[in-house]
């Protein structure tokens, strides 16, 4: 699909609304187009993040860091309420334990 995409000229008017976003459009093997823009994308800085797209975030992601449902939750509880501790420690309590040197995925940096 990456053959597909065409990076077009810089924005001309109101560049400073560019920063984060962009503007992409569609154009269909039968000429339709359909253009859409967007300046702030969701979870920006500049718009800020909800605890509901947090929570849906890290539940989708932290099964992929090994941990099960039984860890998500407790975990996901301990962040809610990160401003009050003093440590991590908790947190990282509650994390499975990986051996790096068995991952399938981890390579050496040498």
């Amino acid at each position: 699909m990456i053959d597909k995409v065409r990076v077009g000229a810089p924005p001309a008017h109101n560049v400073a609304l560019y920063r984060q976003g962009a503007t992409v459009m569609i154009r269909t093997k039968d000429g339709r187009t359909s253009t859409g823009t967007v300046y702030v994308p969701k979870g920006s800085g500049a718009n800020g993040i909800t605890w509901a797209d947090v929570d849906a975030k890290y539940r989708a992601l932290m099964p992929h860091a090994r941990f099960n449902e039984a860890q998500v939750e407790p975990s996901l509880a301990l962040v809610h309420d990160l401003p009050r501790h003093t440590s991590i420690a908790a947190l990282i309590g509650l994390a499975p334990e990986v051996d790096l040197m068995a991952s399938q995925t981890w390579q050496p940096m040498c």
